[in-house]
């Protein structure tokens, strides 16, 4: 899993307890889209957030097209799981809500890290309500790749290499 260094756990684990509590005391304050930016804005500048593990075909072509020299314009990261969703359920914005408490420590960390996740993908292949691209999945526990910088991500050396390197016959 995700290396998350401890001290950002603890902070956004707090905060989401805090965020919870005042949604719960305050119901209409926030919609779901304003949770999602208030906790997005937390974690935008976190090296280890929407965490790369797998790509399309459609990136790939798209960074082979440039020789793998410069980051394609039109490649983005989109979440598996949307991130909307992930905070609906966090924040319990369910049809039916039912907590009254948030989840625990280790509870929300069991949700978010697994529905942060993202496949490098093309602009047009990424949005709401699209399916998710062909892609192939790859191993990126160590976050050594593609990792987050505030606004987009790293595309640097290490994962030129890593294009340079991947064989197209994985999304056969």
């Amino acid at each position: 899993m995700v290396i998350v260094p401890k001290e950002d756990k603890q902070i956004l684990y707090e905060s989401y307890v805090a965020l919870f509590t005042l949604d719960k005391k305050y119901p209409n304050f926030f919609t779901d889209m304003r949770l999602n930016a208030v906790f997005t804005a937390l974690i935008c500048s976190r090296k280890w957030a929407w965490n790369v593990i797998a790509i399309s075909k459609n990136a790939y072509l798209a960074c082979e097209e440039l020789n793998f020299k410069k980051r394609p314009k039109n490649l983005r990261r989109g979440h598996i799981e949307q991130r909307i969703d992930t905070f609906r359920l966090l924040f319990d914005r369910v049809k039916v809500p039912s907590r009254t408490e948030p989840y625990s420590f280790d509870e929300f960390w069991e949700i978010f890290l697994p529905n942060d996740r993202t496949i490098l993908m093309t602009s047009e292949e990424n949005g709401k309500g699209k399916t998710i691209p062909h892609h192939y999945k790859f191993n990126n526990d160590e976050f050594n790749l593609f990792t987050n910088d505030g606004i987009g991500f790293v595309f640097k050396e290490n994962e030129k290499k890593f294009l340079r390197e991947f064989d197209i016959k994985n999304f056969d």
